[in-house]
């Protein structure tokens, strides 16, 4: 049972206990409201011995299907990031060699996490500074990807996952999206080198290239930031990942 829904059922039941209690406090009221106690206390128990037989029914039920559930977001999660990664520049030195060659895939799935958060978002802004117009289409390419997969997993997926799972990956979605939009505005100027720039009768082309680099640095740290967060409610235990390969092309 939901949060929300066993406090609707819960709650109710529990003030009237807590008021009963008060008035039973008074001679007046002694025995009425101290059966009313009672039978309070009854439902309350049985209320909480219900919803524990549920909760425990449904975790067994749905033990498998959480289980793929989880391989499939995990699998989500290695690929956006190894895809993103890629496409930024970023080669396999981001990640421990030992841990790599080791081919231990718990120990893979957290250094990809660590160099993520170590290597790949303190140095975003350089990477994203350095995109040429093919590096910029190939990560447009792979945040296209990221979209499709978080829409994805939110469509077959939606009623097993949690409030803070949907967050996550509607924000990724997000995020990803924004730094697309970038792009399909500034196509003749991301990526282009500065001497090849159009010219401009307004704002400086090297303005606008500029400021929509540091607007993509931003939506980046805060997408990787995302799918970190995500990586963190899902289980590993058991999980079978994906082989970490080179960008798309």
């Amino acid at each position: 049972m939901k949060y929300r829904q066993k406090l609707l059922l819960i709650g109710p039941v529990a003030i009237a206990l807590v008021i009963t209690v008060v008035l039973s406090r008074y001679p007046i009221w002694d025995g009425f409201f101290s059966n009313l106690t009672s039978e309070l206390v009854g439902i309350l128990i049985t209320i909480l011995y219900i919803d524990w037989i549920l909760d425990r029914h449904d975790r067994r039920t749905w033990k498998d299907t959480d289980r793929l559930v989880a391989r499939r977001i995990r699998t989500y999660l290695n690929g956006s990031i190894t895809y993103l990664r890629g496409s930024l520049g970023y080669g396999l030195d981001t990640m421990n060699e030992s841990v790599r060659e080791h081919g231990d895939i718990h120990a893979v799935e957290v250094e990809l996490i660590r160099a993520t958060r170590e290597v790949i978002e303190p140095t975003l802004n350089k990477h994203v500074t350095a995109l040429d117009a093919k590096g910029w289409i190939l990560l447009v390419k792979n945040l296209q990807g990221v979209c499709h997969g978080s829409d994805e997993i939110l469509t077959l997926f939606g009623g097993r996952l949690s409030a803070v799972q949907m967050e996550c990956l509607l924000q990724i979605k997000t995020l990803a999206e924004a730094t697309i939009q970038l792009y399909s505005v500034w196509p003749d100027i991301l990526g282009i080198p500065d001497a090849l720039l159009p010219a401009s009768s307004g704002t400086p082309s090297a303005t606008i290239k500029r400021e929509s680099n540091q607007d993509a640095v931003s939506y980046l740290q805060q997408l990787f930031a995302q799918l970190r967060e995500l990586a963190e409610t899902v289980p590993t235990d058991n999980l079978i990942l994906p082989a970490i390969t080179s960008a798309r092309h």
